[in-house]
Parts: C-alpha cells; structure tokens; sequence
C-alpha cells in the first residue's frame, strides 16, 4: 500500500510513469497499475464517507 501511495503523489505532482518506474526500480505497467488501483480505492472511500454522511 505504501508504494500505490508513493507512485499516486508523484504522478499527482506530474511526474511521468516512467520517472517514477526508474526510480522506484518497477516496471512502467506495474505503476500505471498502481496509479489505476490508488484512484480507485480512493475514489471508493471518498463515495464511503458521503455516503455515510447522508
């Protein structure tokens, strides 16, 4: 979980796939997998917590 959240700020700050794949020593796919997987886990806590609200 530590590394989607690592992969997720980098790209948030404009950092390319590749970059981050270099300097994390990963694969380019296996990050985009991983910006895909952070986006979306997010986005399913965010739906959460409004949904809660109501």
């Amino acid at each position: 979980m530590r590394a989607w959240a690592t992969v997720l700020a980098r790209r948030e700050h404009g950092d390319s796939l590749a970059a981050i794949a270099q300097d994390l020593g990963m694969k380019p796919e296996t990050v985009k997998t991983y910006v895909k997987l952070a986006r979306k886990a997010l986005k399913g806590t965010d739906e959460g917590a409004i949904e809660n609200r109501q």
